[in-house]
Parts: structure tokens; sequence; C-alpha cells
């Protein structure tokens, strides 16, 4: 028994053991503990190695106390006890390199952040505030092309099925929802989307596009939408307005003098097979071309080309003129009308009412009509008679013009004749 207190009394006295009230020393330099440690090992060469044990060592220690650390020799990672889990102290080595007042990972790991199982680069499950104003970008730190950006919601699980998760993008209001009485506000926020401007060449892009519906879609699915919608006025009495405009040309850095302005393109979907294409439907509302008050369901302030069949089912009104193209440039083929007297004998003219009743969506009105049959004149003027794709036939009755003008022409000259015929009657009358 003296043998071995003799031998730790030696150990002490060679490793430098200096005791300081309740505060222990271990060195080489004959220095005291330092005031705020209960134990102060110094030295230059050497270091202070902890229990070492594998990962299934580690978590099988039974209760372990809060701020336990132990080294892992399996993962090569410090560990202690935070009271209710282990937490590595991450090494630079191992996770995360700084540099200056940069720190990034360079292992080819994933990052979780409320996530101990990270499926890709960053993880988060939770929000993400950004406490200023920032940008999320996807572009070199120094040079070369940008990189792509995409949002995307995530898939559901296959096997089982689901729903798709949805993208929502939305600016905050200018005060909580439900709040009233707040003075000197400022303006909601805005959602802007923009695409890139080009130096050397073409800006890009906006678009907007809704999912394809598959093969195997449930019945009633049919399709899906595009909707932009304006937002409800709860106070005024006009509600927020959607405008859709056509770029300028405005030179980024080279300003163009007389140059034209973009285009306004409106083009519904194209059908495959015996399909037809889409429609593209105002359902309400006035519509005004050249004018922001216009008091028809379509008021046009300035001239108005149709190349093709206009259809009208009630009245043309015009303070100036209707025209069609006429320019003997535009005409092959020019022939004389033969017999328009004839085959306007042939035609009957007839009073009629509309059948309003039967067909609302016409936009009949009551009152007499006058005009022909079109399936009786489509057999002697076929050229002036159209059918929709429903089968229903219409006239175009400025096209009986030049009929009547030559019929007229016809008519005057067997007028002339039978004048000029008369009129030897009438000589040889006065000469007996």
């Amino acid at each position: 028994m003296q043998y071995k207190f003799f031998v730790s009394v030696i150990l002490i006295t060679i490793c430098g053991y200096h005791s300081n009230a309740q505060s222990l020393s271990i060195n080489t330099d004959g220095s005291i503990a330092h005031n705020s440690a209960m134990l102060d090992v110094k030295s230059t060469d050497k270091g202070v190695l902890i229990p070492r044990m594998t990962t299934a060592q580690r978590t099988a220690i039974a209760s372990p106390a809060t701020g336990l650390q132990v080294y892992d020799s399996d993962l090569n990672l410090l560990f202690y006890y935070n009271g209710s889990t282990w937490s590595s102290v991450a090494t630079g080595s191992n996770y995360w390199t700084s540099s200056g007042g940069n720190i990034y990972n360079n292992t080819g790991t994933n990052v979780g952040i409320g996530s101990t199982t990270p499926g890709d680069k960053l993880e988060v499950n939770g929000n993400i505030r950004f406490s200023g104003a920032g940008t999320l970008l996807a572009a070199p730190s120094t040079s070369g092309s940008a990189y792509s950006l995409t949002v995307k919601a995530g898939d559901p699980y296959v096997p089982v099925g689901g729903s798709g998760g949805s993208v929502n993008i939305l600016a905050t209001n200018n005060m909580p929802s439900g709040g009233s009485g707040y003075g000197n506000l400022g303006p909601s926020g805005n959602v802007n989307i923009t695409s890139g401007s080009g130096y050397n060449t073409a800006g890009g892009n906006i678009n907007i596009t809704a999912g394809q519906t598959s093969c195997w879609a449930l019945t009633g699915n049919s399709h899906s939408d595009v909707n932009i919608q304006g937002g409800a006025n709860l106070v005024a009495a006009d509600a927020s307005s959607i405008t859709v405009q056509g770029g300028g040309t405005v030179g980024v850095g080279c300003p163009t003098a007389n140059a034209n302005g973009g285009n306004l393109v409106l083009k519904s979907g194209i059908g495959t097979g015996t399909g037809t294409q889409g429609n593209i439907q105002l359902l309400n509302g006035n519509v005004g071309i050249g004018t922001a008050a216009p008091s028809s369901k379509l008021e046009v302030c300035g001239n108005t080309r149709i190349i093709g069949t206009l259809n009208v089912s009630s009245t043309v009104t015009s303070s100036s003129g209707i025209t069609c193209p006429s320019d003997i440039r535009y005409k092959k083929n020019i022939t004389a009308i033969e017999n328009p007297m004839q085959k306007l004998m042939l035609v009957n003219g007839v009073s009629y009412y509309w059948k309003t009743n039967e067909f609302p969506g016409m936009n009949f009105n009551d009152k007499l009509q006058t005009g022909f049959i079109a399936q009786d004149l489509e057999m002697v003027f076929p050229e002036m008679v159209f059918t929709d794709n429903a089968g229903y036939k219409s006239v175009d009755y400025s096209r009986l013009t030049p009929i009547l003008v030559e019929t007229i022409k016809e008519q005057q000259k067997e007028i002339k004749e039978l004048s000029d015929r008369l009129a030897e009657v009438e000589k040889l009358v006065k000469r007996h």
C-alpha cells in the first residue's frame, strides 16, 4: 500500500500537478490553473485523449450525462450528449470549411435543416425566411453561362398515388388579415415575373403552360386551365383590370428610332385527328377596339378589315361605308355576267319572321323581314350562299348588286329597242 502511494506521488510530480483552491492544472511550466477552469491542461506537443468507441458502443451508453463527450471511431467525429440525443462536433475536414467570411460544404453530402435524412443538396423541412431584401440566383459566382432555376412542387409517391403539390407565389398584404384602423399604410406587395433582357440576342420569353392531362385521367377530368383573374375591390365600385400589352422596341444601350411595337396574339388550342380547334370566348361585357368605353358588344373606332365571311344575324349599321376588295389587280379570269335577267327571274323574294324561340343564341329580332330563301337562291347563284360547320346557310346580299346592274342594263337595252320600233311605227302611221 505504501508502494502504490509512493508511485502515485512520483507520477503527479513528473506530470507537473498544481492545485490552486478548487482548480487543478497539469502542465510542464509550473503555471497555476486559470480561475475559470476546474481543470487546466497545458502542453505544446501533446493533446488530450477522450474515450474512443464505436457507434454501437456510444449509443449503448446507459443514461448518458448532459455534456458527456466521446470520440466515435466509426464516423471519426467527436460527439457530445445534449440532454436528449447525441450531436456531432463536425470538423472542417469532414463537413464544413471556412474561408474568410464564408462557410461551405465540400464533401458532396446533402444538408438537412429540420430533416435527418436529406434527399437533395439542401432539404428544408419548414419555412424559410429572408430577413431582408434578397435574390435567389442560379448563376456562376465569377464568369460563364447562367444556370436554370426550377421551382417545382413534389410529385406524389408513385406506388401509392395521391395529389401533386402546388407552387404558390404570394406577395404580402399591407396589414394583417382582418385588421382595421391602421393609418399611413403603403401598398400591398406585387408579384413580378420578368424574363431576361438580351444584349446581343433576343430577350427571354415568359411561358405559362397548364399541365397535360394524361390518357389515364379519370372521367370528368378532361383538361387543365390557365386562369388569370383580377382582384375584387371591396370598397370602391370598380374592380381591378387585367392588362396584356405587347412589348415596345427599346434598345438596351442603343435606343432604336421608328421601330415597331410587339404583337398581342390570342390563339386557341389546335385539335388532333378529327377534333376541332378551340374557340376564343369573350363571355360578358363589351369589347372596345380603339375606345376605352365601348357602348356595344363590339365597338370599333377606326377602320375594320375582314378577310373572309362576316355572318350577321341582325343589322349592320355604318356611318361611313362597308367595302370589299375589288381592285382589278386582285382578280383573274374576268368574264361578263351572262343572262342576268333570265337568272334573276328564277329567284323569288319572300317576307318572313325569324324563329326567335327556337334559336335564342342568334339574337333574332321579332320584326318582319324581307329576303330570299338561301336554299332556293343557291340553285341559281351558288356563289352568294355560304354554309357553316353546322350546315346552316347564309346569303351575301351585296353580291346581288352586279346582277341587278346587268339586269337593268339588259332591260334598258330592250326598252330602247322597243322605243325605236315604236318610233318607226309612229312614222308609218303619220304617212298614211
